[in-house]
């Protein structure tokens, strides 16, 4: 945190904001709804708000878990939370109670974020073991519908769940809420979790020089700058999915997120967002290679430059499909672990 070369999280933000305050920093592909895009000076403003709810309401050293998707409000809270020092723990969406209770439990918190559509696994939770979880923060509680928030009713009138609205917070200061218990990791900007394939999901800290460096890295390496549109289909509590978020923060990149691994899906992102490049897994690019569909380099996709192989390997002709498919795009392998990053990539 001390070093000398390691920027504050919110300058990066403050910076582009005061550069390009209108110039489009993160946007939501959301299935059968009209996207969400948030500019520059957006960010920062719901960054900064969501920063002073915290401070009013969250523990100094208490661990900001969220189980949920990928959303603006998601984006906001990661960026407040971690620009406040406190240590920001994304919990694998597809997660289940037992998972979720053992990730709640390494977080030493009764307390989390979530959004609606976790919320059928928060009633289990709650159920199976009502003493571990006290509290949790509906960040998309202004967007249920009418059939999510009766389901919800329980819960709410329970005292175990309550809207998050940050703006409204911060105007009203409203009181502390509930503690998180006190843990000695300021230095702790995220806490990504293993898959929990061999055993429980462990958790690893990391720190934001640690999260700086890794994003400056891959900036060199994929030759990011700000004129780049990545699309974002994995996961943030996936270190991969979390380096290409940090990334568009220190390059000034557009980040697009897309909640679908389908080609159909991510090959219409490309065209319509002008998207430049493509973290992934193994899974969609061997989808990509058996899809019937087009791609198109020469017209409507010749903006994307790049991919990204990451969290497993494909077979020599596997690889040598993919490159044939998409002529032209630089494909990078990347290896690594959680605890350590991508310690080596084969362009």
């Amino acid at each position: 945190m001390n070093h000398p070369t390691v920027p504050e999280l919110m300058e990066l933000i403050r910076k582009h904001a005061s550069l390009r305050p209108d110039a489009p920093a993160v946007t939501h592909l959301r299935p059968g709804k009209p996207p969400v895009s948030w500019s520059w000076a957006e960010l920062l403003e719901q960054a900064e708000c969501a920063r002073r709810a915290l401070d009013r309401q969250w523990p100094k050293s208490g661990i900001v878990a969220a189980y949920a998707g990928k959303s603006l409000g998601i984006v906001a809270l990661m960026v407040g939370a971690m620009a406040s020092g406190r240590t920001f723990a994304g919990i694998n969406s597809k997660f289940r109670g037992p998972q979720v209770r053992q990730v709640l439990k390494s977080c030493q918190t009764s307390a989390a974020f979530v959004d609606s559509a976790a919320l059928q696994v928060i009633r289990e939770v709650v159920d199976e073991a009502p003493d571990e979880l006290t509290q949790c923060c509906w960040i998309d509680a202004q967007h249920a519908s009418p059939v999510v928030r009766a389901a919800s009713e329980t819960l709410m009138k329970a005292g175990l769940l309550r809207s998050w609205l940050p703006a409204d917070v911060d105007s009203q200061g409203e009181d502390p809420g509930p503690s998180c218990g006190a843990l000695p990791i300021e230095r702790a900007a995220a806490c990504l979790f293993t898959s929990g394939s061999t055993g429980v999901p462990k958790g690893v800290l990391v720190s934001w020089a640690d999260l700086w460096l890794r994003a400056q890295a891959e900036c060199e390496l994929f030759e990011l700058s700000s004129q780049d549109v990545l699309l974002s289909v994995l996961p943030f509590s996936f270190d991969v999915g979390l380096n290409q978020l940090l990334s568009s923060w220190v390059s000034g990149a557009h980040l697009v997120m897309l909640d679908s691994w389908t080609s159909a899906d991510i090959l219409t992102a490309v065209e319509r967002h002008r998207v430049t490049g493509i973290s992934g897994v193994p899974s969609i690019w061997l989808s990509l290679v058996r899809s019937p569909l087009e791609v198109d380099l020469t017209d409507r996709h010749r903006s994307w430059r790049y991919l990204t192989v990451s969290g497993g390997s494909m077979s020599t002709s596997q690889m040598q499909a993919l490159a044939s498919r998409v002529e032209g795009v630089g494909i990078y392998k990347t290896y690594g672990q959680t605890e350590s990053f991508r310690s080596t990539a084969l362009a």
